[in-house]
């Protein structure tokens, strides 16, 4: 049967997916990137295969039609059969994963070159070197890609000399989200209990957004003078 092109949520540019390849047997690599064609082919078999994705991107369909049949799909690969006067096109779909973000605004002060440290944990966090730590400064942010399905935590760990944790706050922007069975949408994913956030139920392209604000504490001067010393 043949299937038609999907529909998907904001993607990064077609430069981010420089992966996509199509080979056939002694012709080796007949065409390679984020998107190509018409390419011109011989009769016979061939695969097209999608490589490692951006961080943050996971693949989730393959389709090929127009030529013999439809394509064979086996995870990101998939076979296809051109015969002469074919005309085939392939699509390769992928989902942008969930992605928390974290902000920092610090009251009395402009001041951005003090780190103040947090501990994320959580199932398949894509974090560049995997790591659970993040470290956010006054006026900043940091992204992170999380997995579907899964529950996160997220806690500002104690602040650095001369600052204390007032709020959290924080927002949903909705991707490809499911509804509940009544056809309401699934509600917001977030329990704030001090500057602890848990999250849960993030779905395809949700992207979560939560801002933690601190204040700079009073500072007090001491001089010392001896009269008469």
């Amino acid at each position: 049967s043949t299937a038609a092109p999907k529909s998907r949520a904001s993607a990064p540019a077609a430069g981010s997916f420089l992966n996509i390849t199509v080979e056939a047997g002694a012709q080796g690599r007949v065409a390679a990137g984020p998107s190509f064609g018409p390419v011109s082919l011989e009769p016979g078999p061939y695969t097209v295969a999608e490589g490692d994705l951006p961080p943050g991107y996971s693949f989730d369909d393959l389709w090929c039609y127009g030529g013999q049949g439809t394509a064979a799909q086996s995870d990101s690969e998939g076979t296809f059969n051109v015969d002469w006067d074919d005309e085939v096109d392939c699509y390769i779909y992928n989902r942008r994963l969930p992605r928390l973000i974290v902000k920092k605004q610090v009251l009395g002060t402009t001041a951005t070159d003090v780190a103040f440290p947090f501990t994320l944990t959580g199932t398949d966090i894509e974090l560049g070197d995997s790591q659970e730590r993040l470290s956010v400064n006054n006026g900043g942010e940091q992204t992170v890609a999380l997995d579907t399905d899964q529950a996160y935590t997220l806690t500002e760990d104690d602040p650095p000399a001369g600052y204390a944790f007032v709020s959290v706050t924080c927002s949903l922007d909705e991707g490809v989200q499911p509804e509940q069975s009544d056809g309401e949408p699934t509600e917001e994913p977030f329990e704030i209990n001090g500057p602890t956030v848990t999250l849960g139920n993030l779905w395809l392209g949700d992207t979560a957004t939560c801002t933690y604000t601190n204040r700079k504490l009073p500072t007090v001067k001491v001089t010392k003078r001896v009269i008469n010393g």
